[in-house]
């Protein structure tokens, strides 16, 4: 009965083959552009900053969300520019007997909403009862961070489905996975009219170069027959 089935599954994946399918194995990977969102969101929640550093954490470590619910204080450390973490188990070294080489994390002043280091010193500042021990203290950390992550990924398709729909006037359904998640989002963005920036665009000074271009060309324009001095030249003459 068994081998029945897998047939039938093997016939369905070579069909899907046949006409043009992609396989996409294993879990749909996490956009950079959805990560800087849900990093803002996180900001705003009432939960002492853990959801925001749960959130970072995993992204700039890059592992798994249990190796970030079993982290202790005690496996951070400061080095130069940078937090040093020491992962003891992963997936892929099971029984530590991997390579013992830390994790460098730097802060990002950039983008302060994806700044690791102070997304560590917000949580440190609203929990001061926190003692040298898990990082994430409590049971079942890991869950509590999915639900919060489930919960925001559904808001952010919905106020993006809505906005579609109430710009096109088309009825838009919910994306089934990662890549019509990422269309989606930057189809609604394009729909949205933003307000202009209050702070001037600093326009950068012009080199030397573009300044005599712009010269030459206004000397051009004026009396095309002209020809104006080679820099060099006239640099020359001056000296």
């Amino acid at each position: 009965m068994n081998s029945g089935i897998f047939r039938g599954l093997k016939r369905v994946e070579v069909e899907n083959d046949q006409a043009g399918g992609e396989r996409k194995p294993g879990k749909e990977p996490l956009t950079f552009s959805l990560y800087t969102q849900l990093a803002e969101r996180t900001l705003g929640l009432a939960d002492d900053g853990f959801a925001h550093l749960f959130l970072l954490s995993q992204w700039n470590l890059m592992c798994r969300s249990k190796s970030v619910e079993t982290l202790h204080i005690s496996h951070l450390h400061s080095a130069d520019d940078s937090i040093e973490c020491l992962l003891h188990k992963t997936k892929t070294s099971q029984e530590g007997s991997g390579p013992k080489d830390p994790r460098h994390i730097y802060a990002n002043h950039m983008q302060p909403s994806c700044c690791w280091i102070l997304a560590l010193g917000m949580y440190f500042a609203s929990n001061p009862s926190l003692i040298p021990g898990k990082l994430f203290p409590g049971s079942n950390q890991k869950s509590r961070f999915c639900k919060v992550l489930g919960k925001m990924l559904k808001e952010i398709t919905g106020h993006i489905n809505s906005g579609v729909d109430a710009s096109g006037h088309v009825e838009m359904q919910r994306p089934v996975n990662q890549e019509q998640a990422d269309l989606l989002y930057h189809f609604g963005i394009s729909k949205l009219h933003f307000k202009p920036s209050k702070h001037p665009h600093k326009q950068r000074p012009e080199r030397a170069v573009t300044t005599l271009r712009r010269i030459r060309q206004a000397i051009h324009d004026a009396d095309p027959e002209a020809r104006s001095v080679p820099y060099r030249k006239r640099k020359r003459k001056e000296h």
